[in-house]
């Protein structure tokens, strides 16, 4: 399974255990900085399951990395076709902003996402190495569409692993929060 990331620099070590970046060849990270949009190529995007930890504000048509350099544009996000790819956004603002069309428009069947703030730690804050909220979601769903499971069974099983959880945190809770866009 062909996997990509694109996070803030400040979220590489959860981004790249999400993705897999460690253990499995097919799998790629791009950071930003030092990406910025006039340098990523938007055909990068194309892969089975795409995961997204940049930042997200209503309204605009972007989505940034550390320091609000903008990362990708929704025009770019148009330009690769995502009509195979599953897209798992952690990003705050996913349907508050354009960024959500861009991605229909680019074709992707499942996008997946929450409604305004995200609560996705910065790795600073993940010493320990354990993932919470919307990046263990992610990580879960990622290896059931590995072990072969269609989307929406990918989904169900890495909500449930989410509400066996005995601590109950604010980024749990948000993670349960996320929904599926198409």
């Amino acid at each position: 399974m062909k996997v990509f990331a694109y996070a803030a620099a400040q979220f590489e070590h959860s981004a790249r255990r999400v993705a897999g970046v460690t253990t499995h060849a097919s799998a790629r990270l791009a950071l930003s900085p030092p990406s910025v949009a006039e340098t990523f190529n938007p055909h990068d995007l194309e892969a089975d399951f795409l995961f997204v930890k940049l930042h997200g504000l209503p309204e605009q048509p972007y989505w940034y990395g550390d320091d609000w350099l903008t990362a990708l544009r929704a025009d770019q996000v148009t330009e690769a076709d995502l009509s195979k790819t599953v897209v798992f956004v952690c990003n705050c603002f996913l349907p508050e902003s354009p960024m959500l069309q861009a991605l229909k428009d680019a074709g992707a069947p499942w996008i997946i996402g929450g409604h305004g703030l995200n609560y996705a730690r910065p790795d600073d804050a993940t010493a320990d190495g354990v993932l919470i909220g919307p990046d263990l979601l992610a990580l879960t769903m990622r290896r059931a569409l590995a072990w072969g499971f269609p989307p929406d069974v990918a989904f169900f099983i890495a909500r449930k692993r989410l509400r066996l959880k005995r601590v109950k945190d604010i980024a749990t809770t948000d993670a349960l929060q996320f929904e599926v866009f198409a």
